[in-house]
This record gives structure tokens, C-alpha cells and sequence, in this order.
């Protein structure tokens, strides 16, 4: 008898409702725009704004910004104590130093830099660059602390 039963099941599963078959989606499904987000400028002259942190979601440790270096400016020598952060460079190129190791990158590349790890970004060429910048913790301004 059991065993018919779950046969029954197995062949009126596909003709149930789509909706009866899948989870319910959020009813707090949030999406942020990109375009809608201001813009600020750093005293080094770094340009950003956050695409996804605490101040403008829901998310609550990590955050996400987009970040354009404008040619010639370097960003100055800091290191987060606790956040972990990834640069993931979409165009240009520069020179970037952790713990006083340097390597050009570029278009595609992705920087894992960890909590403490002292770091700078020099765009030495004549175009800007700009990167998605993910942290977590989320970024605040006061996780950073600026290097002589």
C-alpha cells in the first residue's frame, strides 16, 4: 500500500503547479542599482562609490565599491586591521605594492589582500583604472589606517 502511494505521487508531481513545486521566492529580495549611487572623492584623489554595503542594503558584512584611479594618482600606503579585501581590476593598469612587494596587473586580475597586510595602488599610466573592491568586514572609514 505504501508503496503505491508514493508511485501516485512520483507520476501527479509534474503536474502540479510550477508554483507548488518550487520554493516561494523573497519577499525581501533586494537589488541595488549601480547607477543610483553617488560618487565621492578621496583626499589622494581616488574616485568610489558603494555598490552594495551596510549604508545602502541589507548586506551586513561585506561590502562592495566601485573604484576608478584616475591616471597619475597613487593611493596612499594603509591596511585594514581587520577586513579582508579582493581588487578585481576591470580596465586599465598600474603598479600595485603589499608589504612592499610590487607587480604590475591589470585588466582581469584579482588582489586578495589580507587583514593587516600594508598596501598602496600607483596608476602610472595615462589612463584610469577601475576596480570592484569587495571587503569584509564591510568597509567603514574607520577600518582604514593610513601608513607614512
Amino acid at each position: 500500500m505504501n508503496y503505491l502511494f508514493f508511485a501516485m505521487i512520483f507520476l501527479l508531481l509534474p503536474l502540479l503547479p510550477q508554483s507548488a513545486t518550487q520554493p516561494p521566492v523573497p519577499s525581501q529580495l533586494e537589488v541595488v542599482n549601480i547607477d543610483k549611487q553617488p560618487w565621492s572623492t578621496a583626499a589622494d584623489n581616488a574616485v568610489a562609490r558603494q555598490i552594495v554595503s551596510p549604508s545602502n542594503s541589507r548586506a551586513k558584512k561585506i561590502s562592495m565599491a566601485d573604484i576608478i584611479i584616475p591616471a597619475g594618482v597613487e593611493v596612499k600606503r594603509h591596511h585594514h586591521p581587520v577586513a579582508e579585501e579582493i581588487y578585481y581590476i576591470t580596465s586599465g593598469e598600474g603598479i600595485m605594492t603589499i608589504n612592499g612587494a610590487s607587480r604590475r596587473v591589470g585588466r582581469g586580475d584579482a588582489i586578495v589582500i589580507e587583514p593587516g597586510d600594508v598596501h598602496k595602488f600607483l596608476n602610472d599610466t595615462k589612463a584610469d583604472v577601475r576596480m570592484i573592491v569587495t571587503s569584509t568586514p564591510a568597509w567603514t572609514p574607520d577600518s582604514i589606517v593610513f601608513n607614512p
